[in-house]
C-alpha cells in the first residue's frame, strides 16, 4: 500500500456475535479512477454486521464513489471488494448490499405503504402475504405505520429519509450503505435517524453511512475518514482519531479536512522520504511563513512535500500545470525558500517530523 493511515480494530461487542455467520464486507486496496484522477487511492476496509460506521472526509474526498464501489456499483481499477463468510467462498456485493442514496428517489405522489408494496413486489419473491407482512415490518420497524396513508411528497424530510431506508430493508440485506443520511435534517430529526440507524445495527445489520457531522458519529463502532485524492487516513474508534491524526477535536479534524490536507499522511510520507525540520532556530519563521498560505497554497504545499509534480498535483485538484506553478512560485516566496525540498522541509517543521 502507498498510502499510510491508522486503523484500530473494533473493540467485540455481543452485538456482533450472533450475526458471526453473516458476510461481511471486504474492500482490498481498491482504486477507482475518472477521467485521470484518482477518486480512491489503495483504500482498504471491512464492514461486518452488526457494526454502525460513520465515513467523513472533504467534499470531493470520494465518500459517495467509496459507498458506490462498496455496492459494486462502480467499477474500480484495481483492488477488490467482496462478501466472505467465515468458511465460505467470496461473492460479489452487486444486488446484495443496500445502497440509499442521498436524492430521494420516491415518487411524490403516491402514498407510503403503496410505494412500499411496489418496491417489495419488485425486490421480494412469494406471494402478497408476504410482499405484506414486509411492508407491515418495515413500516413499523422505520416507525412510519402511521404515515403509511400519506403521499410520500408530504412527509417531512426525515420521514422521507425513514421512508427510502424501508425501501433497502424489504429485502433484509445484512449490509446497508446510506449517502449522507442527515444531510438536511434539523439536528433532533438527525439525531432520531442515527439512533435508528443505532438500533438497526444493534439489531445485526451492518450499517455505513456518511456525513459531515460531528455529532453523528458520537454512537458509532468505526469512523472512517477519508483524505483528498480518496486516501484512507483513519479507521478506528472516534474517541481515538482526534488525537491519531493530531487535532484536538472532531471539529477540529474537519476543518482538516476542508482545507483539503492530510497531516498524518503527510508526516508519514515525509518520514518516509528521509525529511527532517531544520535547525530550531528556524521553526518560528517556518511556522509563520507556513500559516500565511491561502488554503490553495496549503494544499499545493502539502503535495509539493509529498514529492507529486505539478502535473499530477494539477490533476488532482482540477487546475492547470501552470496555474499550480504560480502558486509554487508564491509559496517559495512567502516560505523564503528557493527549491521543492525546502517546502519539504518547511513542512516537516509545520508537522512536527524531527530529525
Amino acid at each position: 500500500m502507498t498510502t499510510t493511515h491508522h486503523t484500530i480494530a473494533p473493540e467485540p461487542t455481543s452485538d456482533r456475535a450472533f450475526a458471526a455467520d453473516l458476510p461481511t464486507l471486504v474492500a482490498d486496496a481498491v482504486v477507482v479512477l475518472r477521467g485521470g484522477r484518482r477518486l480512491l487511492d489503495d483504500v482498504s476496509l471491512s464492514l461486518a454486521p452488526g457494526e454502525l460506521v460513520a465515513v467523513v472526509g472533504a467534499s470531493g474526498a470520494g465518500k459517495s464513489t467509496l459507498l458506490s464501489s462498496l455496492a459494486g456499483l462502480t467499477r474500480i481499477a484495481s483492488g477488490s471488494v467482496d462478501l466472505v463468510t467465515s468458511g465460505g467462498p467470496s461473492g460479489s456485493p452487486y444486488g446484495a448490499v443496500g445502497l440509499v442514496p442521498q436524492d430521494d428517489i420516491l415518487h411524490p405522489d403516491l402514498p407510503l405503504e403503496r410505494t412500499l408494496r411496489h418496491a417489495a413486489g419488485l425486490r421480494l419473491a412469494g406471494s402478497k402475504q408476504r410482499v405484506g407482512a414486509a411492508v407491515h415490518d418495515v413500516l413499523h420497524e422505520l416507525d412510519l405505520a402511521d404515515r403509511a396513508a400519506v403521499p410520500v411528497g408530504s412527509l417531512s424530510g426525515g420521514q422521507r429519509k425513514r421512508a427510502s431506508i424501508a425501501v433497502e430493508l424489504l429485502a433484509r440485506p445484512a449490509l446497508c450503505l446510506l449517502d449522507e443520511p442527515t444531510s438536511g435534517l434539523d439536528p433532533a430529526t438527525a439525531r432520531s435517524l442515527v439512533a435508528t440507524l443505532r438500533d438497526l445495527a444493534d439489531r445485526g445489520a451492518g450499517i455505513a453511512f456518511t456525513t459531515h457531522a460531528v455529532s453523528d458519529v458520537e454512537t458509532c463502532d468505526r469512523l472512517v475518514v477519508l483524505a483528498p485524492g480518496g486516501r484512507l487516513a483513519y479507521d478506528g474508534p472516534p474517541r481515538l482519531a482526534a488525537s491519531q491524526l493530531g487535532v484536538d477535536t472532531l471539529t477540529d479534524l474537519y476543518d482538516r479536512l476542508g482545507a483539503n490536507w492530510d497531516l498524518a499522511h503527510l508526516r508519514a510520507q515525509l518520514r518516509r522520504h528521509g525529511i527532517r525540520r531544520g535547525p530550531r532556530s528556524k521553526h518560528r519563521q517556518a511556522r509563520i511563513g507556513w500559516n500565511s498560505l491561502t488554503p490553495t497554497e496549503t494544499k499545493i504545499a502539502g503535495m509539493v512535500a509529498e514529492g507529486l509534480p505539478n502535473r499530477q498535483i494539477a490533476g488532482q485538484l482540477v487546475l492547470s500545470p501552470r496555474t499550480v506553478g504560480t502558486h509554487v512560485s508564491h509559496i517559495l516566496a512567502k516560505l523564503g525558500v528557493r527549491s521543492r525540498i525546502d517546502i519539504a522541509r518547511e513542512a516537516a517543521v509545520h508537522v512536527g517530523v524531527s530529525g
